[in-house]
């Protein structure tokens, strides 16, 4: 089954993801268009989900590995 939505895969470290995704959020602040405003904040809100996942998926791994000896 085809899939209508294209994924978009990006490697990002924590800090150029927090400044992509604040950059993003400035950016649909100051648009005029609506629908770019709206992708912009959607774009962002991917951006910073991702990040808070993997900040707790590396915290798991720190726990397992250094705390439950």
């Amino acid at each position: 089954m085809p899939r209508l939505k294209p994924t978009i895969t990006l490697e990002l470290d924590g800090q150029e993801a927090a400044i992509i995704g604040s950059a993003l959020l400035e950016q649909a602040h100051r648009c005029r268009d609506e629908t770019r405003a709206r992708l912009n904040r959607l774009i962002a809100s991917k951006v910073f989900e991702a990040r808070r996942r993997h900040h707790e998926n590396a915290m798991q791994f720190f726990k397992s590995r250094y705390f439950n000896r």
